[in-house]
């Protein structure tokens, strides 16, 4: 029974950190991987719907009847060694009329660059210290939404130079 446990606790872990769906996939670079205490620095986050698939602005978007989309997050949790330092870069996103919700929404959709300006708790070296990167949102297509997720994106060792917002809408978006 104790080893039954111990492997639905290792897979739960395991979903957490490995989160691959089918609608999208994230990366995140950083422009330095070795950092001091108090420094500033960014990550670039790379959001890669698939298809029709987009996720909606990091503004509240209410209706006339207080009814919206789940306006999405991105930041650290308090446990971080980073935390966001100012506004987040991101392209203009996109608008189009929402049936569900009876109102023009903002979203991203396609290949999505957004950069976040990083202020470091303690020194960093990336070759052995960790920056999860949380993520949340609420996936949708022209027929259905998923439930708002959170998405916990590793920031890899691997040095980005002048990352830039982008977004670069696919065909269906």
């Amino acid at each position: 029974m104790k080893m039954f446990v111990l492997l639905i606790a290792m897979f739960s872990a395991i979903s957490l950190y490995g989160q691959k769906k089918d609608y999208v996939s994230f990366e995140a670079y950083p422009t330095k991987t070795e950092v001091k205490a108090g420094e500033t620095f960014e990550i670039q986050l790379l959001v890669s719907n698939v298809g029709k698939w987009y996720f909606y602005s990091t503004e509240m978007q209410l209706n006339d009847e207080g009814i919206g989309p789940t306006e999405t997050y991105i930041g650290f949790d308090d446990e971080q060694i980073v935390e966001l330092e100012g506004d987040l870069r991101a392209p203009s996103e996109a608008v189009k009329y929402d049936d569900g919700f009876e109102m023009d929404v903002k979203y991203f959709g396609g290949k999505v660059s957004i950069i976040l300006k990083v202020k470091a708790k303690q020194d960093i070296n990336l070759a052995e210290d960790k920056i999860l990167v949380n993520f949340y949102a609420q996936f949708c297509d022209n027929k259905k939404c998923m439930p708002p997720e959170d998405f916990f994106v590793p920031v890899k060792n691997t040095i980005v130079e002048n990352p830039q917002p982008l977004m670069a809408i696919t065909k269906g978006n």
